[in-house]
């Protein structure tokens, strides 16, 4: 993985489990849908895909 990847996923990972956390212990009610669009709305996922494709990439450049 590259250096792009690694701290947004873990990011991605913190913001999840943070929700399913104040679902499941605190009896709370999460609105998944906000959740994502506000993981959509940012470059939150476009850099996450950003640095897989650079990852794949160097995968690729590395095996020919």
């Amino acid at each position: 993985m590259t250096d792009l990847v690694i701290p947004i996923a873990v990011m991605l990972l913190v913001v999840l489990g943070e929700a399913l956390w104040l679902q499941w212990r605190q009896a709370c009610s999460v609105d998944w849908q906000d959740v994502i669009f506000n993981l959509n709305s940012g470059h939150i996922m476009l850099w996450l895909f950003r640095g897989l494709e650079i990852a794949c990439y160097g995968y690729v450049a590395r095996a020919l």
